[in-house]
């Protein structure tokens, strides 16, 4: 198993709290290796995920979202293999709701960052929706991460992030965030920023550091 945690960052200029979670392994197999920069299945080309934030996954209406991946080869980027995702993907966590739906509106895709966050030598992918409701607050966001794989990007071990849901004050988590070895580890994090959090002391917004980690025997 890896972990991905909450812990406070000095250098950032955030709010940070902290909770911890389980992420299953996406490769168990791969080279211990450090991943290219959105390689997302190690061939050496980086490869390029495109948010489509406005977009109808079947009847949902516009507003769902989804995420296109195009895989980079020696001619450059090809539509070979190619790509796409949205809360609807099988082994997805959540569920796509666009204008037509009573949830209205995802918007996932509305940010993407890569990273390789359990130093498998692949590079993963976090997918915001930061107008998910969850846990019964409208618009308060959700992010996905999909892991990286000889075969790229994979469902298997899909790990969904929240803010704290002890919070109320949370709104768009997910509008913001940046991936980058926050600690000196080795392995990549992510910071997930929520724009619309009510902060009655201060300027509205806050962030989460999330710290990546290696698999556990």
């Amino acid at each position: 198993m890896r972990t991905i945690g909450f812990v406070p960052v000095a250098a950032l200029a955030l709010v940070l709290v902290g909770t911890t979670g389980a992420l299953p392994i996406a490769d168990a197999t791969a080279a211990q290796r450090p991943a290219a920069p959105s390689d997302f299945n190690g061939d050496g080309y980086a490869d390029l995920a495109i948010g489509a934030p406005a977009e109808a996954i079947g009847g949902t209406g516009r507003g769902a979202g989804g995420v296109n991946v195009l895989y980079g080869s020696a001619l450059g980027l090809t539509a070979a293999g190619d790509q796409t995702w949205s809360q609807d993907s099988p082994g997805i966590k959540g569920k796509s709701e666009g204008h037509a739906m009573p949830g209205c509106c995802d918007r996932f895709g509305t940010s993407t960052v890569s990273g390789d966050l359990n130093g498998d030598g692949y590079a993963d992918l976090a997918i915001t929706s930061p107008d998910e409701g969850f846990g019964g607050d409208v618009y308060s966001g959700v992010v996905n991460v999909l892991y990286g794989s000889s075969h790229g990007l994979t469902a298997a071990g899909d790990m969904l992030l929240t803010g704290p849901l002890i919070d109320p004050d949370i709104r768009g988590f997910g509008w913001t965030i940046a991936a980058g070895d926050l600690n000196g580890d080795g392995f990549d994090d992510l910071v997930v920023g929520a724009s619309g959090y009510r902060n009655l002391e201060g300027p509205p917004g806050r962030g989460w550091a999330y710290t990546g980690g290696a698999a556990e025997e």
